[in-house]
C-alpha cells in the first residue's frame, strides 16, 4: 500500500461545509414551501406532506451504506459528493418545471434521497482521510455546523423566496446554488481512495490507513465495546432526529387552521433552529 504526505487541503473543508449547507438549506426551504403548493392543489392532508417527507427519507436509508461502503471499497469519495450536488440541483430543477402534483414531487423526492444519500457519510469519510486525529473532530464539527446553518436560513430563505416569486423561485434558486457548489467542488475536492482498494492518499501524519483485515477491525469492535457505544450514540441520534421528523406532518395545521404564510412559518421554523444552533455551540463547548 503505498501513502502520501500531501499538506491538508483547507479549502476542500469549506467546500464540503458549503455543499452540506446548501443540501440543509434545500431541505430547509421546502418546510413553507411544500404545505402551501399541497394546500393549493387540494392535497393539502398531513399523509401527502408525510409521505413526501418519508419518500425522501426512505430512498436515504436504502442508498446511503451502499454509497458509503462503494467509496470504501475503493470507488472514491469524490463521485458520490459529485453525484450528490448534482442530483440535488436537478432535483430542485424539476421541482421548479416539472411537478406539478403529489405523484410527480414524491417521484423527484425519491430521486433526491438517492442521488443525495451519500453526501454526508462520504463527506465525514474523506474529512477522516484529509484530517490528522488532532484536528478531525474540529473539521467534523465543522460540517455539522454548516448543516445546523443550513436548517436555520433554508425555511425562512424559502418563505421571502416564495413571497417574491411564487412556488418556482426557492427551487431554483437552490438548484442553482447546488451546481455552483458542484463546480467548486468538482475542482477543489481531491480524491483520496483509489479503485481497486489498493491506495489510500495518506494525509500528513494522519493515522488513516489501518493494516489490518476487514474481519479483524469488525472483531476488534466487539471486542473493546465500541459496538455498544456506537450503538447507544445511534439510538441517542435517531431519537433527536425522530422528534423533531415526527412533527412535520402537522406543518398543515399551521397553514389551515393558523393561516400562517409561507415567509411566516419560514421565521418561525428559522427561529428554532436558530436556537437549536445556540444550544449546540453552548453544550459543544462545555462538552
Amino acid at each position: 500500500m503505498q501513502s502520501k504526505n500531501i499538506n491538508i487541503p483547507l479549502s476542500s473543508v469549506w467546500v464540503l461545509a458549503g455543499s452540506l449547507a446548501i443540501i440543509y438549506t434545500g431541505f430547509g426551504i421546502i418546510l413553507p414551501v411544500f404545505p402551501k403548493f399541497l394546500q393549493e392543489n387540494n392535497a393539502g392532508e398531513s399523509i401527502s406532506l408525510g409521505i413526501l417527507i418519508a419518500s425522501f427519507a426512505i430512498a436515504q436509508i436504502i442508498f446511503a451504506p451502499l454509497y458509503g461502503r462503494l467509496s470504501d471499497r475503493g470507488y472514491g469519495r469524490r463521485p458520490f459528493i459529485l453525484l450528490a450536488l448534482f442530483g440535488y440541483g436537478m432535483g430542485n430543477f424539476l421541482y421548479a418545471f416539472f411537478a406539478r402534483d403529489l405523484a410527480s414531487m414524491i417521484l423527484v423526492r425519491i430521486f433526491e434521497g438517492i442521488t443525495v444519500a451519500g453526501l454526508l457519510p462520504v463527506s465525514q469519510a474523506l474529512i477522516t482521510d484529509l484530517t490528522v486525529s488532532e484536528n478531525r473532530a474540529k473539521y467534523l464539527g465543522i460540517l455539522t455546523g454548516s448543516s445546523n446553518v443550513g436548517l436555520i436560513i433554508g425555511p425562512a430563505l424559502g418563505g421571502i423566496l416564495f413571497d417574491i416569486g411564487g412556488f418556482i423561485l426557492p427551487f431554483v434558486i437552490s438548484g442553482i446554488l447546488s451546481f455552483i457548489a458542484l463546480i467548486f467542488a468538482f475542482i477543489l475536492v481531491p480524491e483520496t481512495k483509489r479503485k481497486g482498494n489498493v491506495e489510500i492518499v495518506h494525509y500528513e501524519n494522519s493515522d488513516l490507513y489501518i493494516h489490518q483485515s476487514k474481519w479483524k477491525q469488525f472483531r476488534s469492535m466487539f471486542v473493546s465495546g465500541g459496538v455498544i457505544i456506537f450503538f447507544m450514540l445511534l439510538i441517542i441520534s435517531f431519537l433527536d432526529f425522530f422528534s423533531w421528523i415526527v412533527i412535520e406532518p402537522g406543518i398543515i395545521f399551521y397553514f389551515y387552521n393558523l393561516g400562517f404564510t409561507p415567509l411566516e412559518f419560514g421565521y418561525f421554523v428559522g427561529v428554532y433552529g436558530a436556537f437549536v444552533a445556540i444550544g449546540q455551540i453552548f453544550f459543544g463547548g462545555l462538552s
